[in-house]
């Protein structure tokens, strides 16, 4: 995890999915392109898939590099826990396409929701995963879910093989002294930023389905952001009700 290669790994796929995942829709709109049901024509929804695709093909090569760990998770886990990686690109992608849905309609609900956007998304959590990414968030605020539990098995193994306490926070503790913030307090910082945007992104969105009515990509993007909504609420509960 601390490898300067794997943070450095890391951070350029994270830089380069919100990009592409920022521009290739915004290059459709701005060509005239694009329409108010299905979002970008296909040509632009292939670079699109493209780019997702070089994003799962670089986690399957690291997942291939940590070794033999991945096989004790299962077939379906880490399957769903692949989809669920590719669902965070996606998620992000029906954001954009709200924006642009909304500038078609000269709305201003687009300025609100590009605003909660680059202050939640881009620097309330890209940004401040570039300074410092803790252990918990290195790979599944990323969208690496399948490493990130890869990560938390071999931590199970590192426990049940009763490795030296010490060992094991020089693995995993390292570059924690070499910042000036906690883990707990990036962790917390970086959730809030996720739950606040996820919420407003939401009430942008039914309030413009109230407006002007709703259409395929608006409704995906409602339906993408309860999801994330309900999942964070529940794992909030869950923590709470069974905190071991």
């Amino acid at each position: 995890v601390n490898d300067p290669w794997v943070q450095f790994n890391l951070k350029v796929d994270h830089w380069f999915c919100y990009i592409a995942t920022v521009v290739i829709p915004f290059l459709s709109y701005f060509d005239g392109s694009c329409n108010f049901k299905t979002g970008m024509p296909y040509e632009y929804q292939m670079c699109l898939h493209c780019a997702f695709s070089l994003h799962m093909g670089h986690e399957m090569l690291m997942i291939y590099q940590s070794g033999s760990t991945v096989r004790t998770l299962g077939y379906r886990h880490v399957a769903s826990l692949a989809l669920k990686s590719l669902l965070g690109l996606y998620h992000t992608y029906f954001h954009i396409c709200f924006f642009m849905v909304a500038l078609m309609h000269s709305s201003n609900l687009f300025w609100f929701s590009l605003a909660t956007f680059v202050l939640g998304d881009v620097v309330g959590q890209v940004m401040v995963l570039s300074i410092y990414a803790p252990n918990s968030l290195a790979f599944s605020a990323r969208n690496f879910c399948v490493l990130h539990a890869v990560l938390d098995k071999r931590m199970q193994e590192m426990d049940a093989a009763d490795m030296e306490e010490s060992k094991v926070k020089q693995r995993l503790q390292t570059h924690q002294d070499e910042s000036p913030w906690s883990d707990t307090s990036i962790e917390g910082s970086t959730k809030c930023a996720s739950m606040m945007t996820e919420i407003l992104q939401f009430v942008y969105q039914m309030t413009f389905v109230s407006i002007f009515g709703s259409s395929p990509i608006v409704t995906a993007s409602v339906i993408i952001s309860l999801i994330y909504l309900v999942s964070d609420m529940l794992a909030r509960w869950t923590k709470i009700v069974m905190p071991h």
